[in-house]
């Protein structure tokens, strides 16, 4: 008789041997995780991408301005409104622009915070678009020149970055919008921007890293970078988060959920406030010595700034034109502000514009915004108001050269 192993018969022990896991190696365990935790990235990344989650990350610190925009970036807004369009190579919420100005050009440049960025709604429908197809479009029937040269082509550029203050904006002036060359500059006021320009030494240790100005004894502008020098190596470019910010879903759901709760919860504005005072005390001792200046009357400083960019426009043979954001709330701080600054801009050689009438004469004024911005149907009236700034301008113009 064969034997059992010689037939092929295993054993009833040697049966059960076969079907038994064999012990994987810790290498292989580890393996298999970080495989499983990879997959488990790229499901996220791709499935939000599809969806439009994730993508309203457009802000990147910037050592000059605190925040600046993220070039190229493709940017889906759902906070408030909603818009998918991409930023310019130049970091513009706005199509391409060339440096040089084309010939029979007229161009005009809007500086402001995010009530001019207009992410709420799509590129085309921003106040800046709708005045430039409004301004095309009148120069079938109507012909105006600049400069003694007949204008063939309106052009709108548009530098508005959310969170910007007035500050921020004069420097953005200086360093971006003068290499365009633009004909007129509109500055869009807006609330808080008093606030944001110049800095309490008591908010010092907690204060948003971006450059702050205050007024001298001797009444000169002057800039106060010290919040800036104490972020130094927060503001300093970061290869891993640079990336994540500039191509990871993940991390812009994750930066989506932190300003959503910031914006509606109180129990997590709390926590945080919480936790930005106990780094306060680090935060004091990075701080460099404290520049020695009287406590400033912020919209003195607000005014100064203004002063100082009109002065800078006008040696560029620049107009600067200030609109207000409409006191559509009956703010009785803004109203008194908005008084000041009609006869403050003639005073420095500008033009106004108060949004407030224009709007409150609009039967349907709670149409024209969304919760804090500009719906589509607003941005369109804030659009026919600058075309008439400009056709207005170029009819003086050619008034003054026949008189």
């Amino acid at each position: 008789m064969p034997t059992a192993a010689k037939s092929g018969i295993l054993h009833e022990p040697e049966v059960i041997d076969l079907f038994k896991e064999r012990p994987r190696s810790r290498l292989r365990i580890v393996f298999e995780t970080i495989a499983a935790c990879l997959f488990a990235i790229v499901f996220l990344e791709v499935f939000f991408r599809l969806c439009g989650v994730g993508g309203q990350e457009f802000l990147q610190p910037d050592s000059k301005f605190g925040t600046a925009h993220i070039p190229n970036k493709q940017v889906t807004w759902r906070l408030e409104g909603y818009s998918d369009n991409y930023l310019s190579s130049c970091g513009l919420r706005d199509t391409e622009h060339q440096f040089a100005k084309p010939n029979g050009t007229y161009r005009i440049a809007f500086l402001g915070d995010s009530a001019t960025e207009g992410l709420q709604v799509d590129l085309n429908e921003t106040f800046g678009k709708v005045a430039e197809r409004i301004l095309n479009e009148e120069l079938s029937t109507r012909h105006y020149s600049h400069d003694g040269k007949l204008i063939s082509n309106f052009e709108v550029i548009n530098f508005g970055c959310s969170g910007y203050s007035n500050g921020q904006e004069l420097l953005q002036y200086r360093q971006d919008v003068t290499r365009y060359n633009p004909d007129i500059v509109f500055l869009l006021y807006n609330r808080g921007d008093s606030t944001e320009n110049s800095l309490e030494p008591i908010n010092r240790p907690t204060a948003e890293p971006r450059p702050y100005f205050y007024v001298d004894k001797n009444q000169i502008l002057k800039q106060d970078d010290a919040i800036l020098l104490a972020n130094a190596d927060k503001l300093a470019p970061n290869p891993v988060l640079d990336f994540l910010r500039n191509n990871s879903r993940i991390y812009g759901a994750f930066s989506q959920m932190n300003m959503s709760l910031t914006l509606n919860e109180s129990r997590y504005r709390k926590l945080r406030l919480f936790l930005m005072k106990l780094s306060a005390s680090k935060q004091k001792q990075n701080l460099p010595a404290t520049i020695n200046y009287p406590k400033q009357d912020a919209l003195l400083v607000t005014c100064s700034v203004l002063q100082e960019l009109a002065a800078e426009a006008h040696v560029q043979h620049t107009n600067l034109c200030v609109m207000t954001f409409p006191n559509w709330v009956n703010d009785p701080v803004l109203a008194a502000q908005y008084v000041i600054f009609e006869p403050f801009a003639k005073v420095i050689g500008a033009q106004y514009l108060d949004l407030t009438k224009p709007f409150k004469a609009d039967a349907q004024m709670r149409d024209d915004f969304l919760e804090f911005h500009f719906s589509k149907r607003g941005h369109a009236l804030v659009a026919r108001k600058v075309a008439d700034i400009v056709t207005g301008a170029l009819d003086k113009e050619k008034a003054t050269k026949f008189r």
